[in-house]
């Protein structure tokens, strides 16, 4: 049976309608994702991927690829603008260095621990980063560690070897607060206009920086137990890699 020329055109014009609605939806459904990939890195809040923090794209160069972001440069100053330390990228892991560009300590990084070793080789202590706590060690004090540990709505505690704890570190809309047991203020981290300083509870400045790095590790500077300065320098370092905030 033969059919009519125009039920032929008006079915033909059907089967193109579908076709282009269907391309039309492919399109829009491409351009979609397309666009959600793109703005993936927009969206992206460190603390919610804690254990994947965002990584830097692999250099030949760097000395560390397979670490985040914030394997650049760190230097620390004092309130009157005087170099306290820097840390810069070095061979497995790091060099910490004074004033006068000589070396304070390395820290060589091994997987998820971060060994702290004086100018002359002396072991001073560790950082490791667990699922959600560093554990820091120090050869002062020894068969003595503490716990900085994340806590579910955001706020982190540090705490010694039998949980006690020591200081509570509060988000805040600035960075972070610092305080005792007792909830008295100790320090106060904050970061604005890209500088990221530690105050004490008179708002004098301690510690400050223009480079990379985070409210949270800044507040490590704050922990007035952890001793020495190197140690609590590693525990920034390991804070500024795998405990963004």
């Amino acid at each position: 049976m033969t059919l009519p020329l125009g039920l032929i055109i008006a079915g033909c014009r059907l089967k193109m309608s579908r076709a282009c609605n269907l391309s039309a939806i492919l399109m829009i459904a491409c351009t979609f994702a397309g666009c959600f990939d793109a703005r993936q890195g927009e969206r992206y809040e460190p603390d919610t991927i804690f254990n994947n923090p965002p990584t830097a794209n692999v250099d030949e160069e760097d000395p560390l690829p397979h670490l985040s972001i914030y394997n650049s440069k760190l230097q620390l100053k004092d309130g009157g603008g005087k170099i306290v330390f820097t840390i810069k990228p070095s061979g497995d892991g790091f060099v910490m260095l004074d004033q006068s560009d000589q070396e304070m300590a390395r820290f060589h990084l091994i997987n998820n621990r971060l060994i702290v070793n004086a100018a002359d080789g002396t072991e001073l202590g560790e950082v490791t980063f667990l699922e959600d706590r560093f554990k820091i060690k120090t050869h002062r004090r020894s068969g003595c560690y503490w716990n900085l540990r994340r806590q579910a709505d955001g706020n982190w505690k540090l705490e010694d070897q039998a949980d006690r704890l020591l200081s509570k570190i509060k988000e805040r809309g600035y960075g972070y607060e610092i305080e005792d047991p007792f909830e008295s203020s100790l320090y106060k981290s904050k970061l604005k206009a890209g500088k990221c300083t530690l105050r004490d509870s008179a708002d004098e400045i301690h510690y400050y920086t223009k480079d990379n790095a985070t409210p949270l590790a800044m507040a490590c500077l704050g922990f007035d137990v952890l001793e020495p300065l190197h140690v609590k320098a590693a525990l920034m370092t390991m804070v500024r890699q795998f405990g963004h905030q």
